[in-house]
């Protein structure tokens, strides 16, 4: 598979979170976030011959990096990655929620997710380098 289609639709994710976020669509940008972050580190694994499969977890998407592919993982990027991995289910779901998704969300805390996970985005395209 190739890993830079991989990075490019990380980007269209991240613009399309970006977009969300301006138009008031808090827990949609996040959502796009999630699948931004998940494809940019699914593009290193592939870039080094690593197989992802079909795995949704940004922790378990770094740990992989760092212990099959030997890419050294900034403090930083570690807790991005934490921080933005609930969302995936958080902004799907009623139960996961606790309540409405679209009504879980703010823009502050939207922002928050964009800023890391475009860190995480970012940090996957230096290190396809």
């Amino acid at each position: 598979m190739d890993y830079s289609k991989w990075i490019e639709q990380a980007q269209e994710d991240l613009k399309t979170a970006q977009i969300l976020l301006e138009q008031g669509r808090f827990y949609a940008s996040v959502f796009f976030c999630h699948q931004a972050s998940e494809k940019a580190l699914k593009a290193l694994l592939l870039k080094h011959g690593k197989d992802p499969g079909k795995m949704h977890s940004l922790p378990d998407l770094l740990e992989l990096i760092e212990l099959d592919v030997g890419i050294n993982v900034p403090q930083a990027i570690r807790i991005a990655v934490y921080d933005v991995n609930p969302h995936y289910v958080i902004t799907r779901y009623p139960d996961a929620a606790n309540g409405v998704p679209a009504k879980a969300y703010n823009q502050a805390k939207a922002e928050e997710i964009f800023r890391e996970s475009k860190e995480v985005v970012e940090w996957s395209k230096q290190n396809l380098q």
